[in-house]
């Protein structure tokens, strides 16, 4: 019986541990869909500042004030700016994969505890039919 009891607690401790997992992808998948239109935003400005002549105005807005900046500046900015975000976008997906295979490895193990103690549980009622009938 405490080998039953044992493997009860390691499938409560999975359980709990794939929920934590589970509430980590949802985090990755908001924060990737964040990135994500931040990225779209970013190559909407990078696209229209190609557009531009290199003697063109352009602002940039710093706080309430819209402060004059240089073309070639602007372009160079964005351009960083799309590379960090790309750069993060990598790091979520690969904690996505990595997230996701630790959580099919938990699944895994809570569907061979599960198998141990549906094997234990029958030769349990076979020992008890066993002494009944003896």
């Amino acid at each position: 019986m405490d080998a039953l009891k044992n493997m009860q607690l390691r499938l409560a401790e999975l359980v709990s541990e794939i929920n934590t997992i589970q509430k980590d992808i949802g985090k990755i998948v908001n924060n990737t869909q964040g990135l994500q239109a931040q990225l779209t935003e970013n190559s909407l400005v990078k696209a229209e500042l190609e557009l531009l002549e290199d003697d063109a105005k352009v602002y940039k807005l710093v706080g309430p004030v819209l402060m004059d900046q240089d073309v070639a500046e602007a372009r160079l900015n964005v351009n960083k700016r799309v590379e960090f975000i790309k750069g993060d976008l990598q790091r979520q997906e690969e904690r996505m994969k990595t997230l996701e295979k630790k959580q099919d490895q938990k699944r895994s193990e809570m569907r061979e505890i599960q198998a141990k103690m549906q094997g234990l549980a029958q030769r349990l009622q076979q020992q008890a039919a066993t002494r009944a009938s003896g």
